[in-house]
């Protein structure tokens, strides 16, 4: 019975560690790609965050010189394009919340990735274990797609930004 009991837990073990061997490329190839993208969302971030923190340092330089006369309808206009600057500055707050969003649940799915890489290491991979997989590449093309499209977001509005700041700056210096 002893030897029973041995025999059947060693096939079970060998069991478990073949059908963790036939996902073993693509846990592999996941994390892999999955790092990369991390890194990517990482710089994405960043780089919406610099471009939100260069343009609101910009605002207080938005000023009109105490003492210096201009004209109501100059005053006006400086006024309109400064304010149509703000607007375009607060809209990349709302690309900061859905980032915000997203890598929370990317640091969720992150677990996964892990969960998949302990149980390849331990030869006990449980679930469904390639449904699992294909969500995870999932989430991958969704970042990709994701940090391009906050990329360029973010240069769009910092262009059009710069283009009021530059028109109010000429506006201001009376050019």
């Amino acid at each position: 019975m002893k030897n029973l009991f041995i025999l059947s837990t060693f096939v079970l073990f060998v069991f478990a560690c073949k059908n963790a061997d036939q996902f073993r490329a693509p846990i592999e190839t996941l994390t892999a790609d999955w790092a990369k993208t991390a890194t990517m969302v990482g710089e994405a971030t960043t780089e919406v965050n610099n471009t939100i923190s260069g343009l609101t340092s910009m605002t207080d330089s938005m000023n009109v010189a105490p003492g210096t006369k201009l004209a109501a309808n100059v005053t006006t206009m400086l006024d309109s394009l400064k304010n149509s600057y703000t607007a375009q500055v607060q809209g990349l707050g709302a690309l900061t919340t859905e980032i915000n969003a997203f890598t929370e649940k990317w640091t969720a799915m992150s677990a996964d990735v892990d969960s998949l890489n302990a149980g390849l290491k331990n030869g006990n991979l449980e679930g469904d274990v390639m449904a699992k997989i294909n969500t995870l590449n999932e989430a991958i093309t969704g970042a990709n797609t994701a940090t391009a499209t906050w990329k360029s977001t973010a240069a769009a509005t910092k262009e059009a930004a710069m283009g009021l700041y530059n028109m109010y700056m000429e506006k201001a210096m009376g050019k």
